[in-house]
């Protein structure tokens, strides 16, 4: 969707209440102005949830497009105050939410930083219970944070959904300086669970070289990884040779977004089939953010990942269609346009997604939104596949003509 779409979209979400919503697309579409406001509007609820780390980026975000914001309007009272007056009152709302006291741990100090010095807005050291690499960490909605991350900072963190990112604690990997030993350790963090034997990794990566040319590439490649993670790992051992095969240490503590994206979706599952459909809309959406993109989306031509990264997606989508029925069930019209259009961006066909938006549409009274989307659903149905809407989507657009509850 374009900028002045996801705009659009996120001013009909925030006038639904759905501000934490909004201001993601408010972010997406490069609205500043728009985030700055929805971003005070929702401090509180933040601070009062203990999500330091997406208070963090949202201003980092806020303050790398300072230049940007400089239509926002400024307070008479705080114009001699030489930082963004969004930043002041986003430091104060956050101290009020949460209790602050002038004993404020140090570690938090940071984040009541006095906002008249001009400078970049720091990076913040989360609470305890969030692991240091707070760059790394997807980000579920707030209300959702505290459970959805990890309690303890993990030995290694790979994020494997969009951008591969992998850091040691709070120490990322920055440079790699072998494109096939990094596939080799993509390879390797996927089946950490078992040893990969050496002939196998030669085949996958090396499949028209011979034995001795696929042999002395696999050593450099190897050769190649270790350099690459030394400055973040330090002398720990990460990947070991063995017996001919190659696997991750076992006795590091692991944590991998494709592996916590599993997890989330079979405990959703298990919440449905128990008929706790609170917990089974936590759960998927939980899963849905852990989804920051396609699998190892910047290495899309390994052959090995064309599978898992189909799998993934499919299971993605799968929890998308479900997170909309919980929500359109339980009466949360807001949330459930939200996740329709995240699924029809990844599939227009999805007509189900379709009637699922005409219905949350029509039951906030916008019946000429739910006339449209049928005719988008229409166009889209027709240019992609050359057909017409189910007869379902064409009666549920008759009562919709007719005014009728629907």
């Amino acid at each position: 969707m374009d900028s002045a779409s996801l705009t659009l979209l996120g001013d009909y979400i925030a006038s639904q209440g759905a501000g934490d919503r909004a201001l993601e697309l408010y972010m997406e579409a490069k609205e500043v102005g728009r985030a700055a406001d929805t971003a005070v509007t929702v401090a509180s609820d933040l601070a009062s949830t203990g999500s330091w780390m997406t208070l963090a980026r949202l201003g980092r975000t806020l303050a790398q497009d300072r230049p940007a914001a400089g239509h926002i309007p400024v307070p008479d009272h705080m114009a001699k105050h030489r930082a963004p007056w969004w930043r002041r009152r986003f430091v104060r709302l956050a101290r009020q939410s949460s209790g602050w006291t002038r004993n404020t741990p140090a570690r938090l100090s940071l984040l009541t930083a006095d906002a008249r010095v001009e400078q970049p807005l720091p990076d913040l050291t989360p609470s305890p219970v969030l692991p240091d690499a707070s760059w790394l960490e997807p980000l579920p909605p707030p209300a959702k944070l505290l459970t959805a991350v990890h309690r303890m900072t993990p030995d290694l963190t790979a994020h494997l959904f969009g951008e591969l990112r992998v850091a040691f604690r709070d120490h990322p990997v920055e440079i790699w300086l072998s494109g096939r030993g990094r596939a080799v350790f993509e390879y390797l963090l996927v089946n950490r669970h078992s040893k990969v034997r050496r002939d196998r990794l030669m085949r996958i990566f090396w499949p028209e070289a011979s034995s001795d040319a696929a042999r002395n590439s696999l050593n450099v490649a190897i050769h190649g990884l270790r350099q690459s993670l030394r400055p973040a790992a330090g002398d720990t051992a990460v990947v070991i040779h063995r017996d001919q095969a190659y696997f991750i240490e076992p006795a590091l503590d692991i944590w991998i977004d494709v592996e916590a994206f599993e997890d989330r979706l079979k405990a959703a599952h298990q919440h449905l089939a128990s008929t706790e459909f609170v917990q089974a809309e936590g759960a998927f959406e939980e899963a849905t953010w852990l989804y920051q993109g396609e699998f190892l989306a910047d290495d899309p031509y390994e052959e090995w990942a064309i599978v898992t990264r189909e799998h993934l997606r499919l299971c993605y989508l799968d929890a998308l269609d479900r997170l909309g029925a919980l929500r359109l069930n339980s009466g949360d019209y807001a949330g459930c346009v939200a996740v329709c259009l995240k699924l029809l961006a990844c599939d227009s066909c999805r007509e189900d997604a379709h009637c699922r938006l005409m219905r949350c549409y029509s039951r906030q009274g916008q019946v000429q939104l739910a006339l449209r989307q049928y005719h988008a659903c229409a166009a889209a149905l027709r240019t992609e596949l050359d057909v017409a809407p189910a007869p379902a989507t064409a009666d549920l657009f008759n009562c919709l003509r007719r005014r009728e509850a629907v």
